[in-house]
């Protein structure tokens, strides 16, 4: 790495589709490479292939660490903190930022160890939540709290999250800050043009309608309640399909409810695709049905895509969707009121428009280049307070 330049190494426990490594490869690749010189780390146990493709094309160094895994392994744990903090050290890591939650305590306890100058972390969502074991939150938790202790900036992409990091005593409120998840915006705008040759791609009636989402089929993304949410508008309406776009380790299961319910004609499940910008466009209404969340990436998506939405009232998705005002949300699991949230707008096309204008403001603050930008600037901030 040229001395010259400030040596920012991004960790993340693994490239897999989420938002979490959308986010990394989006900062790493962007920073202003006359200042920066980043490195990505991640571990090898999901890697998807394009991603890793896309890092190399984007000619970031990447480096994978094989003790680096997302499941709790005090052996491979403890090599993989001595191997880190030997990397950092090597590479002169004066920033190391941090991506998800083993990376994110792993990889501070290394710069902390290796001397690092300034470490970050952003919490896109916290691994943490009602649905785990209390004995598993608790450590988790604990973790968090250590290492806060030398971290300079918490990153949230949500309120919701500093909210609920302080309420779990992780950290102080001036650690904290808010930088929202970005995409290139453009990319979701402009591609209706394209909705009846990618539903003769997909082999999707023509003349019917499309309730879609886009995520991995996981406990998080509560496919079972997207499947009862169909089944329950189908006996109303024969004209509407479910689009469910992403691949996970609940495949089977929800395959095996959808032919229990006798939902193949209406349920389409596309596995993981490319380009989903072109298929935001072919759904009439946008359906979260996740558990919990941070703020997913796919909501201002849907908002940049013009389609109107219906969600879960789930952490940050509360702060950019209000009920009534642009979209429609519904408790976790209540897959009655979502299925009826889901008729009104495929009833009133002028309620749909509404929700799409009204969401139009918030657009912008979900762009990359602000999301950079942001970043940028925490790390040039952090760096002359401390040099």
């Amino acid at each position: 790495m040229n001395k010259k330049k400030i040596n920012v190494i991004h960790i993340i426990t693994e490239l897999a589709i989420g938002g979490a490594t959308e986010n990394t490869i989006i900062t790493a690749s962007s920073l202003n490479r006359r200042k920066f010189n980043t490195i990505i780390v991640s571990g090898k146990e999901e890697q998807n292939d394009d991603l890793v493709k896309r890092v190399k094309q984007e000619e970031i160094p990447y480096f994978v660490n094989k003790n680096l895994c997302r499941l709790i392994n005090p052996a491979r744990d403890l090599l993989c903190l001595l191997t880190l903090t030997k990397f950092i050290r090597e590479h002169k890591g004066i920033v190391v930022h941090t991506h998800s939650s083993k990376a994110g305590i792993i990889g501070r306890i290394a710069a902390f160890l290796a001397g690092s100058t300034i470490i970050i972390h952003t919490v896109h969502g916290w691994s943490f939540h009602q649905y785990w074991k209390r004995w598993e939150m608790y450590i988790f938790i604990l973790l968090e709290r250590f290492v806060a202790r030398f971290t300079d900036r918490i990153v949230c992409v949500t309120t919701m999250d500093i909210l609920k990091g302080l309420a779990s005593n992780i950290g102080r409120i001036n650690q904290y800050g808010v930088i929202r998840s970005g995409f290139d915006i453009k990319k979701f705008q402009g591609n209706k043009d394209t909705t009846d040759k990618m539903k003769k791609q997909f082999d999707f009636p023509l003349n019917q309608r499309i309730v879609g989402t886009v995520g991995r089929l996981s406990q998080q993304k509560d496919p079972e309640t997207f499947v009862n949410v169909a089944h329950l508008v189908s006996k109303i309406r024969k004209d509407v399909i479910f689009v469910f776009v992403g691949e996970g380790e609940l495949r089977k299961k929800t395959d095996n409810l959808i032919q229990h319910l006798k939902m193949e004609k209406y349920i389409y499940l596309l596995g993981a695709q490319k380009n989903v910008e072109k298929i935001f466009p072919l759904f009439d209404v946008f359906l979260l049905t996740s558990l919990w969340e941070g703020l997913p990436k796919v909501i201002p998506q849907a908002m940049a895509s013009g389609i109107p939405i219906v969600s879960t009232a789930v952490d940050g998705v509360k702060e950019v969707i209000k009920n009534e005002t642009n979209g429609y949300l519904s408790k976790p699991g209540d897959a009655e009121s979502l299925a009826e949230n889901v008729i009104k707008l495929l009833n009133d096309k002028e309620k749909s428009r509404r929700f799409v204008y009204n969401s139009k403001r918030l657009i912008k603050q979900f762009d990359s280049k602000l999301m950079v930008k942001q970043i940028e600037r925490t790390y040039s901030d952090l760096i002359s307070k401390k040099t």
